[in-house]
């Protein structure tokens, strides 16, 4: 049925592809890192951590 919707819709094999993509895909929650949260918009403010960058002192030699 699908082959015949996309022959006049060529935009619905996409979604027909991605379907079939989704059954087969499979996510593990629990494992691994938590990760970084997402940012809290309604308080107006966000954090940002930004690594600090290695000190090279052969750089001031020179």
């Amino acid at each position: 049925m699908s082959e015949f919707i996309t022959a006049f819709s060529p935009g619905m094999e996409h979604v027909f592809r991605q379907r079939d993509l989704e059954k087969s895909l499979i996510v593990e929650t629990g494992k691994g890192a938590p990760g970084p949260q997402p940012p809290d918009l309604e308080s107006g403010v966000i954090e940002l951590d930004v690594p600090t960058r290695p000190t090279n002192d052969d750089d001031d030699e020179a």
